[in-house]
């Protein structure tokens, strides 16, 4: 009687299309000028300001999750938003383009015993694999400081979005592990499909990103 030990890769996928829509429009609060004749403020003199760190994206950590990059260009708010618009599509259901998107897919690594006829599941991997779509500001060194901070904001409050969307399925990689542990060897693939599928079901639908809202009516 032979007995044998191998590793079979399942194709157990599921890919989301977590499109992210309705995310309102990139503003930015204008400065009122100063009134005529009136003289222009002066900075108070102060030690030179320290660059803060910059704060990791909440994408990063989550393992097995690729960030793709397209380039948008502008100096102001209006014509970013142009850039993003001729590249990007629209959301069906507001005709607003769709600034960033995401995917993800699962899948699963079986190890099998075999002694002659009799089969027996040894071990189960889950991998996760999910990529998300961000716009990217070229030249942003040259972007005024203003521009530069509403972009940023704008970027971050998307990658938090993203990142919460991803989050759940990526945790939830045990059950299907699980789930294909309690099954059998000819059944291993159906029961990683059915326990993915919940957890497609359960993924949560993106609400509105929280771009910043300007503190006065004038956008630009």
């Amino acid at each position: 009687m032979q007995s044998s030990t191998r590793g079979n890769r399942l194709l157990v996928r599921s890919c989301v299309a977590a499109v992210l829509g309705s995310i309102p429009a990139l503003a930015l609060a204008q400065a009122a000028p100063p009134a005529q004749g009136a003289p222009a403020a002066q900075a108070a003199p102060g030690p030179q300001a320290v660059a803060a760190a910059p704060t990791p994206s909440p994408l990063a950590q989550i393992p097995g999750v690729a960030v793709r990059h397209y380039d948008v260009t502008g100096n102001t708010i209006e014509a970013i938003r142009a850039s993003i618009a001729a590249q990007r599509p629209k959301d069906p259901a507001t005709g607003n383009p769709v600034p960033s998107s995401s995917t993800w897919s699962v899948g699963v690594s079986v190890k099998k015993a075999t002694t002659g006829n009799s089969c027996k599941l040894t071990g189960a991997t889950a991998t996760f694999k999910g990529e998300v779509v961000m716009p990217r500001l070229v030249g942003i060194e040259a972007v005024p400081a203003p521009v530069q901070t509403q972009w940023r904001n704008y970027v971050a409050s998307m990658e938090q979005q993203q990142a919460d969307r991803l989050r759940q399925p990526y945790q939830r990689l045990g059950e299907v592990e699980r789930a294909v542990m309690a099954s059998s060897c000819e059944g291993a693939g159906a029961a990683g499909n059915k326990a993915i599928a919940e957890i497609t079901k359960a993924a949560p639908v993106a609400p509105a990103a929280a771009a910043p809202t300007p503190a006065n009516p004038t956008q630009r």
